[in-house]
């Protein structure tokens, strides 16, 4: 089926009407194809694909590209009697999109096919104790496979379809083999809890939640042991993928498939051997006080004003353009001997304001009747107010 893909795939290509006729050599083309169907009535596979014991029975998946297109075939490979058989399972073919891909991406959409092809047909015909692998001549799409770095977002959503599908496999192959080294099952109880044992030969609980619509998961968690190494490399995995997430918050994400028993101690004894929560979480050291040096002990001084100096009075919620200025009429002394204080003559009146809020300029009124400050009373529009006469 895949020349007669592309054949139409290139049909679309020329965007051509309905009414008009294919170019000559998509028409010979097709032509060539379609006398090619009288061959299929030949082609004839056997029903049975597995003999002898299923012990030595093995799937084989390939995947293969080429830049027009991709596909993955499945065989099933089996032992009777000293001989070899190899039987052909299924195969699943596409063609490469009219953008142009380079061919490692086309690789990997054809292992990303391989996975999906093969997932359906050891659901269909009862294969998941069959071991399964997986062939292709792509060194870069195995590299995207094997290696835990950013490829970017094509590579990386295929690469984790095809990692979660086999990684669910080998979890469930695991989580039996120990559970039938710490669990005793009887009469469908371990340890005062309700079990099944599912079609995957792993006991689940048997919650008080399973009238409820949810995923299976969740109402039949995997029952898992407690202060096994596996079990903590499973909360270990959570924790990192979660950003190192606290007790609660892994307990109910792990509650979503998994029950495991002490779940909380078993979580908080994780977390505190992770070495990057503690090095956030700890206290920051802290040192006694030193004396100040001897050139920070001197008195401070502030500013030096006089009478008569023009000064800018800062105002904390006013911008800079928009203070006041003033006349300094008198200076104020501590019992030091030290000036801060001062009173301002604006145009508004007399204020009393600290040295530190004000900032002279570079005039001064001494002989100077311009810079001379009146004591006018206005608006905050300018207007003149006029002194009432008795």
């Amino acid at each position: 089926m895949v020349p007669a893909k592309l054949i139409l795939q290139e049909a679309w290509a020329t965007e051509a009407n309905w009414d008009l006729p294919l170019p000559d050599e998509l028409q010979s083309r097709f032509s060539a194809w379609y006398r090619g169907l009288s061959c299929i009535s030949q082609l004839k596979f056997e029903r049975r694909i597995g003999y002898g014991k299923r012990d030595s029975w093995s799937l084989h998946i390939f995947c293969d590209a080429s830049k027009n297109a991709y596909a993955t075939v499945i065989f099933l490979r089996s032992e009777s009697s000293g001989q070899v058989y190899v039987k052909f399972v299924a195969a699943k073919s596409r063609i490469s999109p009219l953008k142009k891909v380079t061919i490692p991406r086309l690789e990997l959409l054809a292992c990303v096919l391989g996975s999906r092809l093969a997932k359906y047909v050891v659901t269909a015909l009862s294969l998941k104790e069959v071991p399964t692998y997986y062939w292709t001549d792509a060194t870069v799409a195995l590299c995207w496979i094997q290696r835990e770095e950013n490829w970017g977002v094509f590579v990386n959503n295929r690469v984790k379809e095809i990692r979660i599908e086999e990684k669910t496999k080998s979890e469930i192959i695991l989580w039996s083999i120990e559970q039938k080294k710490h669990f005793q099952e009887k009469e469908n109880s371990v340890h005062g809890l309700q079990v099944v044992r599912g079609d995957d030969d792993v006991l689940r609980v048997k919650t008080r939640i399973i009238e409820r619509d949810d995923d299976l998961s969740f109402l039949y968690p995997i029952l898992l042991p407690s202060k096994h190494y596996l079990t903590e490399c499973l909360i270990r995995e959570y924790h990192l993928k979660y950003c190192h997430a606290g007790v609660q918050i892994l307990a109910a994400k792990l509650r979503l498939q998994y029950w495991i028993f002490s779940s909380k101690r078993n979580i908080r004894s994780c977390v505190s051997r992770c070495v990057v929560c503690k090095r956030f979480t700890a206290k920051a050291l802290t040192t006694p006080p030193i004396q100040l040096p001897l050139d920070r002990k001197a008195k401070a001084t502030c500013q030096e004003l006089k009478v008569g100096d023009i000064v800018l009075i800062e105002l904390e919620n006013k911008k800079r353009v928009m203070w006041p200025m003033g006349k300094i009429e008198k200076i104020y002394s501590s019992r030091d001997g030290a000036s801060r204080v001062v009173q301002v003559r604006t145009s508004s009146g007399c204020l009393t304001r600290p040295i530190q809020k004000l900032y002279p300029l570079e005039v001064s009124t001494s002989g100077d009747p311009v810079l001379t400050l009146t004591t006018e009373n206005r608006s905050r529009y300018g207007r003149l107010y006029k002194s009432s006469k008795k």
